[in-house]
């Protein structure tokens, strides 16, 4: 007696499948398959340098914004120190500084301070008359020789 899909044989066993086969890819589908991976590690590695690109002129440009407002500081201190003052007499950087902070909320605080490192003008009315943390810059010897000469540091 036969079922359907089965066949009667000695044994019982059932039908002997042959081998499996590996599976042979024709050349089109091996030079697809190599042009796909060549479309997609061009397609990563352009991402990335895209990435790596627009970070790098987006920090470019926070820095030479916040160059621009330390620039426009240290330009109307100098010019103050220029005609003669003392920088601890030159009250009106205070305003300065604080404006500067307004017209930019990114900016956290602003401070001037001298070359013994004593915070003479900040936005934090509070730390005016403290001494700076020893990791700030520092102006040179030659800097120091001269008590008008002062830093200016943005952050």
């Amino acid at each position: 007696m036969e079922i359907l899909g089965q066949s009667s044989t000695a044994g019982g066993t059932g039908a002997c499948l042959p081998p499996a086969r590996p599976v042979r890819w024709s050349l089109a589908r091996k030079v697809s398959l190599a042009l796909v991976s060549i479309l997609l590690f061009t397609l990563v590695v352009t991402a990335f340098f895209a990435y790596y690109k627009f970070e790098s002129v987006y920090s470019a440009q926070v820095q030479s914004r916040y160059s621009f407002v330390v620039f426009t500081i240290k330009k109307k201190v100098e010019d103050n120190l220029n005609l003669g003052f003392a920088l601890r007499q030159l009250r009106q950087v205070q305003e300065v500084i604080e404006r500067e902070k307004m017209r930019d909320a990114q900016i956290l605080a602003v401070e001037v301070y001298d070359y013994r490192g004593e915070v003479l003008f900040d936005t934090d009315r509070g730390a005016i008359g403290t001494r700076v943390s020893d990791s700030w810059p520092r102006p040179s010897a030659a800097a120091c020789r001269n008590p008008s000469a002062s830093r200016t540091r943005t952050i």
